[in-house]
């Protein structure tokens, strides 16, 4: 039996996985394709924004609550694997968390006996200029996805300036000076050049349970979005934020952008905000919530 192709899409937490994925979706429209959607959230808010791509809802599987390369949901990502093994997909996405740390994908395959059934052809990270070159000295998940990567795709190019294109650039050499970079473009074929630069990693993963970020919900607001958004500016210990919310009689969808927020009206809340912040601060950051009003104890 022919082996299903396997790209991995990692990146930190808002750097423009999703819109990749949907980018790759089209290009490789042509291919029966099967897609493996990992949240950080409990609640998973990608599959939402992707299921207009055209693929079937039995070819999407979605897994929240952390990453799927920890021990602590490695389970539920190989029976997941196992599910797509017998599924018609002949390539298959698997858009990692933004706190994942993917090199261990080829000693799993090993450990579970998957690898006569799956190929990982390569990693692509999505890398946002603004952010993630910032939070790298304080995060090593970030140079470790890059290390996992064979290629690395610049995001968020529209509000990026060409200074801090070419500082991240001479930091992802620093890293791996071996990875390709790319920005986007419409018109590259980026599985052709991710194979120009393709390597095999077998380092070991750093994902565990001690180094996970924490995370909360809100669902709904009793005061004017322009509130929540004035307090998500305000705090410095917010990694991510993405998801839906309803004030009022209006439903909004929010999601950080890295110079500011994406905010935009939505017939229905899909899946609630999901506010990710640096492990240790959970109890900071809610209090901040409930002096403003935003949640309740």
């Amino acid at each position: 039996m022919k082996k299903k192709k396997i790209i991995i899409l990692c990146g930190f937490l808002g750097s423009g996985k999703t819109t990749l994925l949907r980018h790759l979706l089209n290009q490789y429209a042509h291919y029966k394709v099967g897609v493996l959607l990992n949240d950080f959230g409990e609640i998973p808010v990608d599959g939402t924004l992707i299921r207009n791509a055209e693929v079937p809802d039995e070819a999407i599987l979605e897994i929240g609550g952390g990453s799927i390369f920890c021990a602590c949901l490695k389970e539920s990502f190989v029976k997941a694997l196992l599910h797509l093994a017998t599924s018609p997909a002949e390539l298959i996405f698997i858009e990692a968390s933004g706190m994942a740390d993917p090199a261990g994908m080829h000693l799993l395959l090993n450990n579970a006996h998957l690898e006569s059934d799956f190929e990982h052809l390569c990693t692509i990270c999505a890398f946002d200029p603004i952010k993630s070159v910032k939070l790298s000295h304080v995060l090593e998940v970030i140079p470790r996805q890059i290390r996992a990567s064979d290629l690395v795709l610049l995001t968020k190019g529209d509000i990026t300036s060409e200074k801090e294109k070419s500082a991240a650039k001479a930091y992802l050499k620093s890293i791996n000076k071996d990875v390709g970079i790319i920005e986007e473009k419409s018109d590259i074929n980026i599985l052709s050049v991710c194979e120009e630069h393709r390597e095999s990693f077998h380092i070991g993963s750093l994902n565990t349970k001690d180094n996970r970020p924490e995370s909360f919900t809100i669902s709904q607001i009793a005061v004017p979005p322009e509130q929540l958004l004035e307090t998500l500016k305000e705090n410095g210990k917010i990694l991510r934020v993405k998801g839906y919310i309803k004030c009022g009689r209006k439903n909004y969808y929010i999601s950080d952008t890295g110079r500011g927020f994406e905010v935009r009206e939505a017939e229905t809340a899909l899946a609630p905000l999901t506010i990710i912040c640096m492990r240790g601060t959970l109890k900071e950051v809610r209090d901040a919530f409930f002096i403003k009003g935003l949640i309740q104890r």
